[in-house]
């Protein structure tokens, strides 16, 4: 899940995974059937990618996507195509491994080929476009990058679907930012920045908020959104018809939209968590906001931060 999580943690998910795994292997074994086999698969690559372990994610993976041909099935082929090539993108990446890229392209190459003969909009073809991106900016091939980047991000807007589809967005994002145009990079930074507003809006159990701003993923999401550039001796946006944000306001909303808590706003600014309580509670009236989810969704949205 990210960095909120400690190694031991993350071990403690991933074996509670593979024994649920495991339960659920059993079950499909009592009553055997295509689909269960292809999903046990799918989800046992999964969680040895979650566990680090590239040849067992290899492995599952490449088995459901072979399940898959045996089956007739062709959108269940494309889709552990996709999964494949996301996995094996991601752990490319991150181990700079020239084998695991090689396998990401190919694999997102045949899922996009099978698009055209499925019908609906899927967003496989997006996962897939998003896993090249990640391959071709490992390479320095930015322009390429970024033209798969933008397919993935059309394909995610034409598709209107209410999730968030990060594993899409951030490779897209981060493709397209290394070689855009201002323009074009601010429309990117937009969707960004309304994607972790809508998050912190959905988040309404503030720990949990707090939490999940810290995870790789957020802090990724807060990277690619920027700071907002506000030229020198301008005011800041007004929010709601209220006055301009005055620079401590500004640097509050700021740390809120991180993930800090009270206390770690206090100790950042030397104060304490009463004090930062009250400033709080008369931002929130200043901004119109009901809650620290809502207020940082407020700043995003509306560029006070």
């Amino acid at each position: 899940m990210g960095e909120q999580f400690s190694l031991a943690g993350k071990s403690a998910l991933v074996i509670g995974a593979s024994n649920s795994l495991g339960r659920a292997a059993a079950v499909a074994s009592a009553e055997p059937t295509p689909l269960r086999a292809r999903k046990i698969e799918s989800w046992r690559g999964l969680v040895m990618a979650a566990a680090g372990d590239a040849s067992g994610m290899r492995e599952h993976l490449e088995r459901a996507v072979k399940l898959a041909i045996e089956q007739g099935r062709p959108a269940a082929r494309c889709e552990a195509l996709a999964m494949l090539a996301r996995e094996a993108a991601r752990m490319g990446v991150d181990r700079q491994d020239e084998a695991l890229l090689a396998l990401a392209e190919t694999s997102a190459t045949e899922a996009k080929g099978l698009m055209p003969v499925l019908p609906g909009h899927p967003l496989w073809g997006a996962q897939a476009d998003a896993a090249l991106a990640r391959v071709y900016l490992a390479r320095g091939s930015f322009d390429e990058a970024a033209n798969v980047g933008r397919d993935a991000l059309a394909a995610l807007d034409a598709a209107m679907t209410e999730d968030f589809y990060l594993d899409i967005l951030l490779p897209a994002a981060e493709a397209i930012l290394k070689s855009a145009e201002d323009t074009e990079a601010a429309a990117v930074r937009d969707k960004v920045r309304l994607t972790l507003a809508l998050l912190a809006q959905h988040i309404l159990d503030e720990d949990v908020r707090v939490r999940w701003f810290r995870t790789t993923a957020a802090r990724e999401l807060t990277r690619l959104a920027g700071p907002l550039e506000t030229p020198e001796g301008s005011a800041r946006p007004e929010a709601d018809g209220a006055v301009p944000l005055v620079d401590a306001e500004t640097g509050l909303l700021r740390l809120l939209t991180e993930g800090r808590t009270n206390r770690e706003i206090a100790d950042e600014l030397g104060t304490t968590e009463a004090a930062v309580s009250r400033q709080l509670a008369e931002l929130f009236v200043k901004i119109g906001a009901s809650s620290r989810a809502d207020a940082a969704a407020v700043a995003l949205i509306k560029r006070l931060v």
